[in-house]
């Protein structure tokens, strides 16, 4: 079977089907944990004890299935993934038979449902750490015990506790049972590998090459844990990015055009867009990245108004970038007037650094002469919006129908209806604030 039909089975629930040497197997059901390239086989972990024991098998003796469970075992689980109260849900973990293999999975899928739902609330994050530190602590289960680490790395993270993170992550590299890609991007994020290469310490960064071919060979002989492909492609854009400005890749365009191929045949991402836009620019093709990153802001704007800063002020960064590239003063001062609205907005990207480079950039930018300025300054630099009002869908049929909140200019409406409502809904607080950092900043 060549590698590129193999089905993913890694990290799922599979039967064994077809077998002749050990009939007995047919039918049972256990978690495909390991993959052996070399003789093109998956490791299956049964659990018909304690421990488990782990067969392998080909890919043809396996198919997708659900773990068996008792009706009283199904109601337990779906009450603990109903459970959205950490200390209640602890305690229904109790009911569950001690050190199974299905009690440390469930809870390392429950507490990743906890740190998701807790993103707002910082009481429970001390606890979640506790007991993940807990699993990684007592875990005997190698497959399991990596997926932990992950776990407790992207909380960590979360805690900026990177230092640490980054001490766990080195621990998964050689065992990672399907998981390299995470590890690959949870290490890459907590190191600052520019800084290396500017000091010219290339041997962080010759391990992560060598994390960077292993986790694409995954992705693309598609024997990966779950999630992976979504995790992949936007780690690899970021080493990329790196490799392109220290000119440490050879053949980079090669390796956009790969990266570009794993995109299009995942799920369509909401912020694909964004991605597909920035492996443009390091294909040099900014007409392609304007483009790209029109739809992707179109989509965003589209569907949640000007609530996402963030991706906002990323998007005016790279039309400024593309602008400059092809010439185009005209424009690229447009979306950098845009980005200046968003200095005060988004508490954790420095936005104010983004906007010092951009205007060094512009003033600095040669102009093309074959440009047609007429056309140019007819075009708009933002996209379609949605109402700001939490209660309107609206979204205007052209650019400029709804009109701006004329404080903050960050905020659009249908209607003066809406635009009362949002103000006595949160946004007389809010716009308060954005003057008030402004003017703080003008003095």
């Amino acid at each position: 079977m060549p590698p590129t039909t193999i089905p993913n089975f890694m990290d799922k629930f599979v039967k064994f089907t077809g077998l002749k040497r050990e009939e007995s197997l047919n039918g049972k059901v256990g978690i495909a944990i390991e993959w052996n390239g070399e003789r093109e086989r998956f490791g299956v972990k049964l659990f018909r004890d304690e421990n488990g024991s782990v067969k392998w098998v080909k890919p043809i003796n396996l198919e997708l299935a659900t773990f068996p469970m008792s009706e009283s075992q199904t109601k337990l689980f779906n009450d603990i993934f109903s459970q959205d109260d950490f200390n209640h849900g602890l305690m229904l973990f109790d009911k569950i038979q001690p050190k199974t293999y299905i009690k440390v999975n469930l809870k390392i899928k429950w507490l990743g449902k906890m740190i998701k739902i807790t993103l707002k609330d910082r009481r429970y994050m001390s606890k979640i750490k506790k007991e993940l530190e807990q699993i990684v602590e007592d875990c005997i289960f190698p497959g399991l015990l990596v997926t932990a680490k992950i776990l407790l790395c992207r909380h960590l993270l979360r805690m900026n506790e990177h230092s640490y993170a980054l001490e766990i992550s080195m621990t998964c590299i050689k065992d990672h049972y399907g998981r390299l890609p995470d590890i690959f991007q949870i290490i890459l994020t907590t190191m600052d590998l520019s800084s290396e290469l500017e000091n010219g310490q290339y041997e962080m960064f010759e391990k992560l090459k060598e994390m960077y071919e292993e986790s694409k060979k995954m992705i693309l002989n598609k024997t990966c844990a779950a999630e992976q492909q979504n995790v992949f492609p936007i780690a690899a854009l970021i080493f990329l990015q790196i490799c392109d400005n220290f000119n440490c890749l050879e053949n980079i365009v090669e390796e956009v055009r790969i990266i570009r191929t794993i995109l299009e045949s995942r799920t369509n991402n909401p912020s694909d867009g964004f991605m597909f836009a920035q492996l443009a620019i390091l294909e040099s093709n900014y007409e392609a990245a304007l483009r790209h990153i029109e739809c992707f802001q179109d989509d965003i704007t589209s569907r949640h108004g000007n609530h996402t800063n963030v991706a906002l002020s990323n998007c005016y960064t790279i039309k400024i970038n593309c602008y400059a590239a092809l010439g185009n003063k005209a424009q690229a001062k447009k979306a950098l007037k845009k980005l200046k609205r968003f200095k005060n907005v988004c508490p954790n990207v420095n936005v104010e650094a983004q906007y010092e480079d951009a205007k060094n950039l512009i003033e600095n930018m040669s102009v093309n002469p074959n440009l047609d300025t007429t056309k140019e300054e007819k075009k708009t630099i933002r996209t379609k919006m949605q109402c700001s009002s939490y209660s309107c869908k609206n979204v205007e049929t052209h650019v400029r129908d709804f009109k701006v909140c004329a404080k903050c200019k960050l905020k659009y409406y249908c209607c003066r209806e809406c635009q009362v409502q949002h103000w006595s809904d949160g946004h007389k607080k809010e716009c308060k604030k954005y003057k008030k950092s402004s003017s703080e900043k003008r003095k």
